[in-house]
């Protein structure tokens, strides 16, 4: 029974995992060995059996952006462990919950069980770090900047920050940047030069880089340097963005391109051109991104800014 369940697990584990231009393409073979594998869980009852079954569902659930069926299925798995809890990894639910809870929308929820949760992690390893990734994030989608700001000195402080890989290291000074460029207002360049190369960073922490970037070049507004992102930004639009990039996103680089064009336009008919595209950012709930961390601050607040430097 764990060899099957393992032959199907596995080559799908490398499929989603691999690279995040694959995810997609692979969500409809994971949806279809998941009752397979849910059937070896029910006649094997062993803990490898049900680990393959568990994960892959929240892999699965994520990627197709079906948080609302994931919050389900999280709650679910809860009950029906609680009789066995040492063979439950309580830790794995507990980030998947936060996860889902800031993927829904739920700020307030969020915040509440991050704070909660992140007690239960060793302060000096990376699972506490992933925690506190959420934490943060659903604090500035509250605007609950003092907290976010809270949360960054936190983060920074701690020993363990020079022991991530590095791929975590740059999140974090990535967050930083923001922060300091959206809510403090920095105009100093260190602000947006990050301390390692995004180089081997994935396309969504590229974008959300060339976002910042592009924000920060509107006040005093370079228009070189502009120029310079948006064509990047056209790049990765022209190269991922059918698959890997939700409403949101694909609706917040719209209007950055049309802030772009309409740049010599004067300030009342700027707002009116955009008015659509703002208006469909708001009604926009879909932040379905592969990239969990692509919106680092809420896009409406970036388009506050952009707005009020145009």
């Amino acid at each position: 029974m764990e060899e099957e369940s393992n032959d199907m697990f596995e080559p799908l584990r490398l499929k989603l995992t691999r690279s995040s231009h694959s995810l997609r393409s692979h969500l409809s073979q994971a949806e279809e060995a998941l009752p397979r594998l849910e059937k070896c869980w029910q006649l094997g009852k062993s803990y490898k059996l049900f680990e393959n079954y568990y994960v892959l569902n929240i892999w699965y659930h994520r990627m197709s952006g079906k948080y609302s069926e994931l919050q389900q299925f999280l709650e679910k798995t809860e009950k029906e462990t609680k009789p066995n809890p040492i063979r439950f990894n309580q830790k794995r639910f507990q980030l998947a919950k936060v996860k889902n809870l800031f993927d829904l929308g739920l700020f307030a929820e969020t915040i509440k069980y991050a704070e909660l949760y992140v007690r239960d992690f060793d302060r000096f390893s990376d699972g506490w770090y992933e925690v506190m990734r959420y934490y943060f994030l659903a604090a500035n989608f509250a605007r609950k900047f003092e907290l976010s700001r809270e949360l960054l000195q936190r983060a920074f402080i701690n020993q363990h920050f020079d022991h991530l890989p590095d791929k975590e290291k740059i999140l974090w000074h990535l967050f930083k940047a923001y922060f300091q460029v959206v809510v403090d207002r920095s105009r100093s360049l260190e602000a947006i030069n990050l301390p390692l190369s995004p180089e081997s960073m994935d396309e969504g922490f590229v974008l959300s880089h060339l976002i910042l970037q592009y924000l920060f070049y509107t006040s005093p507004r370079n228009e070189s340097k502009i120029n310079e992102v948006q064509l990047h930004i056209e790049d990765i639009k022209l190269r991922y963005f059918k698959n890997q990039f939700g409403t949101r996103t694909k609706t917040f680089i719209k209007l950055i391109s049309k802030t772009t064009e309409l740049s010599l336009e004067k300030e009342d008919e700027l707002q009116s051109k955009t008015k659509y595209l703002s208006r469909k950012l708001m009604e926009a709930s879909d932040r379905a991104d592969i990239y969990s961390d692509l919106e680092i601050m809420p896009y409406e607040l970036l388009w506050e800014r952009l707005s009020e430097f145009a």
